[in-house]
């Protein structure tokens, strides 16, 4: 599997140990975990009797996967990045996993984690994590009853060739919950594949509007945007706080 040179940022030891902070670490700036509320405001709108299949994109270290293995009967998660992957099966095997956190300079302190501490190691044997390109998963089945893509799409190359390939993979009535910060960045998405964050015809044009184009003819609109902030911790003094764009959509 081939990755470009903006990929290869979340195979360093550092974006790890920031992402597992991110999903295992305390809370910042007063802010909840995020991929914990992520799941938990998904699940509110998929209903008992449909919670079979579940599926997360760019599932990073895992958090979420957990999360929704106490609700689903079984679920994927994938992500492009190596480490990233083989974190969450050492989580998934152990329960457990380390990790340090930078302080200053070259101060660091000791983390841990136990899912069993978290209500989290029960189901963990119901999740298959898989390394793959989002935006090639003909290799998945088409009947999940709920597909979580946070934080994804302003870092795939073809963002609206991935969002219209993932209708396929969800039953009619699945709920597709969707978040994004619309950071959008040449290293990561060609300018002519950006969805949204620049002009048309004269006015401001956004990623809510692309998607909405996209899954007009496919999708009920749930949820209508709502920002959902989150913290990424870089040192003691230094975090990246950021408001994403949720969005929450039923197939028809």
């Amino acid at each position: 599997m081939n990755m470009s040179d903006s990929d290869q940022v979340y195979e360093t030891s550092e974006t790890l140990s920031m992402y597992l902070e991110f999903h295992y670490g305390p809370s910042c700036l007063n802010v909840d975990n995020f991929p914990q509320r992520c799941v938990s405001y998904a699940r509110k709108y998929v209903a008992n009797a449909d919670k079979g299949l579940a599926l997360d994109l760019g599932c990073a270290v895992g958090r979420s996967c957990f999360e929704l293995a106490r609700d689903f009967k079984h679920v994927t998660g994938v992500d492009l990045s190596c480490s990233f992957i083989n974190t969450c099966k050492t989580l998934q095997k152990t329960g457990t996993f380390s990790w340090s956190v930078q302080e200053e300079g070259l101060l660091r302190s000791q983390r841990s984690i136990n899912l069993e501490n978290l209500g989290l190691f029960q189901n963990s044997a119901e999740i298959d994590f898989v390394q793959a390109d989002v935006q090639f998963l003909e290799f998945l089945p088409k009947n999940y009853n709920l597909v979580l893509a946070c934080n994804l799409i302003d870092r795939l190359s073809s963002p609206a060739k991935f969002l219209q390939q993932i209708q396929q993979r969800l039953v009619s009535g699945g709920i597709l919950f969707i978040t994004t910060p619309c950071t959008w960045l040449e290293e990561f998405t060609p300018r002519d594949k950006w969805l949204g964050g620049f002009h048309e015809d004269g006015r401001f044009f956004n990623t809510f509007e692309a998607m909405s184009r996209i899954f007009e003819s496919s999708f009920q609109l749930l949820a209508p945007p709502e920002p959902l902030e989150f913290v990424i911790r870089e040192t003691s003094r230094k975090f990246q706080h950021t408001f994403s764009e949720m969005t929450v959509w039923k197939k028809r």
